[in-house]
């Protein structure tokens, strides 16, 4: 077991989760799926009417079918534009008799006026159900292990009621696994996963499976030369650790110590060279850092002002949010060449996992969290236009990971064999080649089907032509959609906050109707309950 700082401790995680194929679990944990209240930067009186008008609201709206059932609000982040802030997003979470609700979160949107824009609910199933299991936690544990070939841990059981993906509430034991699961669709190859395992309180089955895996100035090993980041002094020697930005340290995974060095000038052109990794992360995070303060408003990685520190050297190839060995940052293996696979889509896809896990109700299901991590590694790629690494649609282009290219293209998925440009109701089981169609519709909103600005041509489904409102609109619609997210979130479910989202910040129903043509543009249809415009 390793010894980790405490600063990483401090980062509320959700989840865990992978570039490509491998990805590995942290702490065995029992893990709350909360978002951190963000720090205000709008008047104290604006949140507070907020909140007021979304309390009043989750309790108005039959919502809560019985005594027994009670909302607790975890947070208010801010949203809609950088500069003004107005809109806000109130999260909340179910309880029944005292009992954790897994699928009853809720989050109700406002403006500063305290007007409801939205309630977004996980389900509206009335609950009732006996809080006494017939299953003891050592039957519990048992049935859950066995859902894995290999187990490496287990962590304690916890009685909690189960709403998502069952055909009514159950009582269920919430047992926290790692190891190497038997269930398809998550890509982990040889490494080993974390799960929340839930089994029936009453009959011992394995009703759900929540996944909490996914898998100075220097010189880069691929964003090259003059790159600059923050780095503190402390008796003469400078460490890779970002007063400006806290968490933010780079670390020699073999070490497990911040990287030093006596002048402040770090890294070379060799892609081998731990330090020159280090220096990609640095420069890439800092600017993942700005993006969300400039472009979106979000004080840091967590919301109020954290960040998330990174290791690099890891010997597999792959990169993770969540590893065993850095839980609550990133970390960061190499290529089948043996060069670190620090480049920008890579370093920020995975800080799109901590994001995703750090927005209500922690990381996306529903086969769509590796999309929502590709699309702020193209994001920030955009944000820094780094002539070494050009702004571009494809995930993992200069890293070439396994020798064959690019791994995804979210201008046309389907260039990768197995990757869907359209969605349907039997996508793959692959997190990683299910991506395709939301990645698909982010880069016909952002950029359409026949861009002026260099990026590819773009096919629809449904043979429409569009026209882009560009990667910063496009993401700030998509940034106001995850601080929506609740359980189980699905390709339907973003389609529902997208839509609000681009209500929410745009009343003249101009952005709606672009982000509802993109969806019908890679075949996702109506859902019942969105938004009208």
């Amino acid at each position: 077991m390793r010894n980790f700082p405490a600063h990483r401790r401090a980062v509320r995680l959700a989840a865990a989760s992978g570039l490509t194929v491998a990805l590995v679990g942290a702490s065995l944990a029992n893990t709350s799926f909360a978002a951190s209240p963000v720090e205000q930067s709008t008047p104290p009186d604006a949140t507070a009417t907020a909140v007021a008008a979304a309390d009043k609201a989750v309790n108005a709206l039959g919502l809560r079918k019985s005594s027994a059932e009670q909302f607790v609000r975890l947070g208010v982040v801010e949203g809609g534009d950088a500069t003004t802030q107005d809109v806000f997003y109130v999260n909340y979470d179910k309880t029944y008799q005292g009992l954790p609700v897994v699928g009853g979160d809720a989050v109700v949107s406002t403006d500063a006026a305290g007007n409801v824009l939205s309630t977004m609910v996980a389900s509206k199933a009335p609950i009732a159900v006996s809080t006494t299991p017939k299953l003891t936690s050592a039957r519990a544990t048992t049935a859950a292990r066995g859902s894995f070939t290999s187990v490496a841990a287990t962590g304690k059981p916890e009685l909690v009621v189960l709403v998502v993906d069952q055909p009514k509430p159950i009582l269920a034991w919430r047992v926290p696994v790692s190891g190497k699961a038997k269930h398809a669709g998550h890509d982990h190859g040889t490494g080993d996963t974390q799960e929340l395992v839930y089994v029936d309180a009453a009959t011992g089955r394995v009703a759900y499976n929540s996944e909490m895996t996914a898998s100075g100035t220097g010189t880069g090993v691929w964003n090259r030369t003059g790159l600059s980041f923050g780095t503190t002094l402390s008796g003469g020697t400078y460490r890779m650790t970002d007063p400006a930005r806290p968490g933010l340290s780079c670390i020699d995974y073999s070490t497990n110590a911040v990287m030093s060095d006596a002048d402040d000038v770090w890294g070379s052109a060799s892609r081998t060279d731990k330090v020159s990794g280090c220096v990609d992360v640095m420069y890439v995070a800092k600017g993942e850092w700005d993006l969300l303060k400039n472009w979106y408003g979000r004080n840091g990685l967590n919301g109020s002002g954290s960040w998330a520190d990174a290791e690099v050297g890891l010997p597999d190839i792959n990169a993770y949010w969540n590893h065993s060995a850095n839980p609550g940052g990133v970390t960061f293996g190499y290529n089948n060449q043996n060069q670190w696979i620090t480049a920008t889509d890579v370093v920020a896809h995975e800080y799109g996992h901590g994001l995703d896990a750090l927005t209500p109700s922690g990381i996306s299901g529903g086969r769509t969290q590796e999309a929502v991590a590709d699309i702020w590694g193209a994001i920030t790629e955009a944000y820094l236009n780094n002539p070494n690494d050009k702004p571009d649609y494809t995930v993992g282009e200069q890293v070439n990971l396994v020798g064959q290219g690019p791994i995804r293209h979210m201008y046309k998925p389907d260039n990768v064999s197995g990757h869907p440009n359209c969605w349907s109701t039997s996508l793959p089981t692959s997190v990683h080649a299910a991506a395709g169609p939301m990645n698909h519709w982010f880069y016909l909103l952002a950029e359409g089907t026949n861009p002026t600005n260099g990026q590819p041509v773009s096919p629809t489904c449904n043979s429409t032509t569009l026209t882009g409102i560009g990667i910063q609109e496009a993401g700030r619609i998509f940034y106001n959609a995850m601080l929506m997210k609740t359980s189980g979130m699905t390709y339907g479910k973003y389609r529902i906050s997208t839509l609000q989202a681009a209500k929410n910040l745009d009343a003249t129903c101009a952005k709606y109707n672009k982000v509802k043509a993109a969806w019908a543009a890679v075949n996702l249809g109506a859902q019942p309950g969105e938004p009208t415009c």
